[in-house]
């Protein structure tokens, strides 16, 4: 939660205190990443906890099981971008539209306009300035001229999406990411990865991304290689694919260390993978949050990550932090963790610690406060 966020009751509801009282949840993709996980917990905390009406619509799918975590919980999410959808929303009495990601954000912009509705923004990401020249001149032209605030999920984030909004008065209000328990829970499969691949009597140590530049994965396999002697019982795993798993597969031969790098492609169980782990690994070299890593550290598991502002301020002291793109630096402490399992349990400790902050029911709050203040004007 932001410095300096207001206290506020959970008992109240909001018709008793002019809050919004029904909101329409807008995903870009209904399922596929950080993001989606992220707007579960939020919706499911905000209408279980605070009492809000959520309907969640969405865009694409991004599986062919998308609608199923949703309905899991209750949720019967629908697909907006049509004559029918957004007719439905704009009968639908709204108080509220909560848009993630881009095709969310157009869409969102659609739906505004169609039912007259107020439209908040989630952004999730340092992306704007890798973004297409055409696709932030639709961010600047269209979507941020319609909105009437943005919560970014970082002060990193913040300080990009004031840059990207180009001197519009539109307010940016940081809220972190939550976890609600039992969600999180709830994604645990039971899977025996280390039985799955043949690992048993080994340390595993590794991270669940999706395989882009960003995460900066090339730094690990390349640390832990340099020390393959020091890391002989530890075990490389990775759940996730994109456009980098070629290059990340070329190059663990190029290392000599294919043996031992499993790179497992998606996995809907990948929370599973991240609870078996050792060591929890973050290296990336642009991240606007990194939930993965909040969710290892609820987990327990002990973790190592790039030093960048935005994952200080989600790891506080909870977990060892080393320059970013810095295999060598990286390999050491890798090497240093395996050498000493009291600093392995004590970083556990304190990651369950740390993300006792980031509870799911602050975050919901925080967010309710925020749409009081957009919809009040």
């Amino acid at each position: 939660m932001s410095q300096g966020a207001p206290s506020i009751d959970t008992h109240r509801t909001p018709s008793e205190e002019g809050l919004p009282r029904k909101v329409l949840m807008l995903m870009g993709y209904l399922w596929g990443g950080g993001a989606e996980w992220h707007a579960l917990n939020l919706a499911w905390t905000l209408r279980n906890t605070l009492g809000v009406q959520v309907d969640v619509g969405y865009v694409l799918a991004g599986n062919a099981d998308a609608e199923q975590a949703w309905r899991r919980w209750d949720f019967h999410p629908w697909r907006v971008l049509s004559p029918a959808g957004l007719q439905r929303v704009s009968r639908g009495g709204y108080d509220l539209i909560h848009a993630h990601l881009f095709k969310g954000e157009l869409v969102g912009v659609l739906a505004s306009i169609a039912s007259g509705t107020p439209l908040v923004l989630t952004r999730h990401s340092l992306d704007w300035w890798n973004l297409p020249v055409w696709q932030r001149a639709v961010l600047r032209r269209v979507v941020h001229r319609r909105t009437r605030g943005i919560i970014a999920v970082s002060s990193a984030v913040a300080d990009v999406t004031r840059q990207a909004l180009a001197g519009r008065l539109a307010p940016v209000e940081v809220v972190h990411h939550g976890i609600d328990p039992q969600l999180l829970g709830a994604r645990l499969r039971g899977t025996d990865i280390r039985q799955e691949l043949r690992l048993e009597g080994k340390h595993l140590l590794g991270s669940a991304a999706r395989l882009s530049r960003d995460k900066g994965l090339a730094f690990l396999l390349e640390g832990y290689a340099r020390q393959a002697a020091a890391l002989a019982d530890w075990h490389i795993v990775i759940a996730g694919d994109g456009p980098e798993r070629g290059p990340l597969e070329r190059l663990t031969a190029k290392l000599g260390i294919a043996d031992r790098v499993h790179l497992l492609g998606w996995r809907d169980d990948a929370l599973d993978v991240v609870a078996a782990l050792d060591l929890f690994v973050l290296p990336s070299v642009r991240e606007g949050f990194g939930l993965a890593l909040l969710e290892a550290m609820t987990l327990g598991v002990p973790a190592v990550a790039s030093g960048l502002p935005s994952i200080r301020e989600t790891a506080g002291d909870a977990c060892l932090y080393v320059p970013p793109a810095d295999s060598h630096n990286l390999g050491l402490v890798l090497g240093r963790l395996a050498a000493d399992p009291p600093l392995r349990r004590d970083l556990g400790a304190r990651g369950r610690r740390r993300a006792g902050e980031f509870s799911a029911a602050k975050m919901a709050m925080r967010t309710l406060e925020f749409y009081r203040t957009v919809v009040r004007g």
